[in-house]
C-alpha cells in the first residue's frame, strides 16, 4: 500500500532499474528489474529489523514477506533474515526481547535451516515452531496467513 510505501521507506533508482526495498546506515537490499542481473541485490551487514509489534515473532527470508505479517498487527510482528539463516547476533537480540513465541516460516527447501533455528530458541527458553508452506508468506491472502500462523 502506499502507506506501507511510505512507512517503511521504499524507493525506486529509475537509472538502476531497482527497487530499493531496505536502506539503513550499514545495509541497503533491493530488488532488480534490470535484465541480467540477480533478482536481488544487497550491500553491508545484514541488521535485525522488526516490522511491527507484538510479542509473537514470525522469522522470513525477505521483506515483503515481513511486511505482509506485520499487517497483523497486534498479533505477530515479523523479522526478515534477508536469506535463510540467523546469526548469533540476531538470535540473541530476539532472545533479549522476552517474546511469547517465534516462528520460523522459510522456504519448503531450507525447512531444515527452519528446525535448527526452532532448535536454538527452544535450547534457550523460547517457545518456537517451524511453519512449512509450498510459497512465502509474501505468496498469500492475509486470511491465508493468519490461518498458517494459527495452525500447530
Amino acid at each position: 500500500s502506499k502507506e506501507e510505501i511510505d512507512e517503511y521507506g521504499v524507493k525506486w533508482s529509475p537509472k538502476q532499474q531497482l527497487l530499493i526495498l531496505l536502506d539503513t546506515a550499514k545495509y541497503w537490499q533491493g530488488r532488480s528489474f534490470a535484465p541480467n542481473r540477480p533478482k536481488y541485490l544487497s550491500s553491508g551487514s545484514k541488521p535485525l529489523t522488526i516490522y511491527g509489534e507484538a510479542d509473537r515473532i514470525v522469522i522470513v527470508e525477505d521483506i515483503v514477506s515481513a511486511w505482509k505479517i506485520a499487517r497483523l498487527r497486534k498479533q505477530y510482528c515479523a523479522v526478515p533474515v534477508l536469506g535463510s539463516s540467523l546469526s548469533y547476533e540476531m538470535e540473541q537480540q530476539l532472545v533479549d526481547m522476552n517474546l511469547k513465541e517465534v516462528l520460523v516460516w522459510l522456504d519448503r527447501d531450507k525447512s531444515l535451516n527452519a528446525l535448527r533455528i526452532k532448535r536454538k530458541f527452544l535450547q534457550r527458553g523460547v517457545d518456537s515452531r517451524v511453519i512449512v508452506t509450498d510459497n512465502d508468506p509474501k505468496e498469500y491472502s492475509k486470511g491465508e496467513i493468519e490461518e498458517w500462523l494459527r495452525s500447530k
